[in-house]
This record gives structure tokens, sequence and C-alpha cells, in this order.
């Protein structure tokens, strides 16, 4: 689903007018099959924020936090997505994150 996703991504808008609105319904499969596929969670989170919900791309990736594993072994670059997007959406936790 995430090769799936880039396609239509990068077809929108000359190809395909509806391309980020079908790569972010393929990285949410994606993210439905693969909870911890940090690379589905990201692209979907930025599919989002391109179409301006910074906030629901925010609560994609900060879903993942439920698990204690994600947060001890999650990869670095998933938690610096997770603070860019808490100090664009001025989330009140960004200090304490």
């Amino acid at each position: 689903y995430n090769y799936k996703a880039i396609l239509h991504a990068i077809s929108y808008p000359r190809m395909d007018t509806d391309g980020v609105d079908k790569a972010i319904q393929s990285l949410q499969r994606a993210v439905g099959m693969d909870p911890f596929n940090f690379d589905a969670r990201i692209g979907l989170a930025k599919m989002l924020e391109r179409q301006g919900q910074d906030r629901k791309a925010l609560e994609v990736l900060m879903d993942a936090l439920r698990w204690d594993a994600v947060k001890q072994y999650g990869p670095p670059v998933y938690r610096l997505e997770i603070l860019r997007l808490m100090e664009k959406t001025n989330h009140p936790e960004t200090n304490t994150y």
C-alpha cells in the first residue's frame, strides 16, 4: 500500500485530481493492517498535512504512542515528525514531549 500511495500522490494534480485522497486511503489501509508501520504512518500524516489537516496528521502519529514498545524503540524520525507537528499546531505538550 505504501508504493500505491506514493504513485497516487505523485500523480496529483496533473494526472489524477483525486491522487492525494487515494494516497490517504491506501495509507490508512496500510496502517490498519500494520499499526507499527512507521513509514505508512508518516506518509499518511504528510498527506493529511498537505490537505491542511495538521491536527489529524498529529493524531495519526500520536496514536502509535499508546504502545510502550513504540515509545522505547520507535525510530527517531518518527519522534521528530511528532515534534514538528506539535510545534506547527501549537500543541500544549510540545515542551514536555
